[in-house]
Formats: C-alpha cells, sequence, structure tokens
C-alpha cells in the first residue's frame, strides 16, 4: 500500500483520509484547549474514531418473506420501535452461536481489510 492524496486542481481533496485528517487535527486542538483550563501541561489528545456500519442478520426464510428486503436489499416498511424495547433484552442480551461464529468469521476478513471491528451487540430491528 503506498500512501496517496488526491486534491483536485482547486485544491479540494478528492479522497477520504484528507478530511479526516483536518477533523482530527481540528478535534485534537479544540479538546488541548479544553483540558488547559484543568493541567496546563496537556499538549496532546489522541482521539480514536472511525466508520461505524451496522449490519442486521435476518434468517433466510424471514428474508423470503419480505418483497422490500429482497428487491431493494433495505428495509421499506416496518414497525415502529415497541415502547418496552429497552436495554437489557434487545441490545445486551447474550448472542446467539451461529451470530457469534458469522461474526468472527466477518471479524477475520474485515482484520484482512485493515477493518478493525471492535464493538459486538445484539440490537434488535422493529
Amino acid at each position: 500500500c503506498i500512501p496517496t492524496i488526491f486534491v483536485s486542481y482547486t485544491g479540494e481533496a478528492l479522497d477520504y483520509k484528507t478530511p479526516l485528517l483536518k477533523a482530527l487535527a481540528a478535534v485534537d486542538k479544540a479538546a488541548v484547549d479544553v483540558c488547559q483550563f484543568f493541567d496546563k501541561n496537556v499538549t496532546k489528545v489522541n482521539s480514536n474514531l472511525g466508520w461505524e456500519q451496522e449490519y442486521f442478520l435476518v434468517d433466510e426464510a424471514l428474508y423470503m418473506a419480505r418483497p422490500d428486503l429482497m428487491l431493494t436489499q433495505r428495509t421499506l416498511m416496518g414497525h415502529s420501535s415497541s415502547k418496552d424495547q429497552q436495554l437489557e433484552d434487545h441490545y445486551f442480551s447474550s448472542i446467539p452461536e451461529r451470530v457469534i461464529a458469522y461474526m468472527e468469521e466477518f471479524e477475520r476478513e474485515a482484520y484482512l481489510l485493515g477493518i478493525p471491528v471492535k464493538t459486538r451487540h445484539n440490537e434488535v430491528a422493529p
């Protein structure tokens, strides 16, 4: 991999990395300014961020019953979130073994592409 950036003749960034680096530098400067109100010795703040991409796994039989998913690969119709969709069983419940197996394989493949996957959760969608 050869590090590169792409710039137009007007000076605009044509890649995704340059705007991210500029944003990180701005966050670093602003965070240092705030931290120095409390400790004048702070000279650097490291911020970590990245793209967030969620995915939902749908059983094939349920997928086949959803024309919107089959035709557009997106949810076009659904239900509103239930009022009792709270954290414990909809977000932090244990992840089924077959889903963990998929996640582990996905994480390995993503890592090979340079994409670290650091969070797992069992979120449900309406």
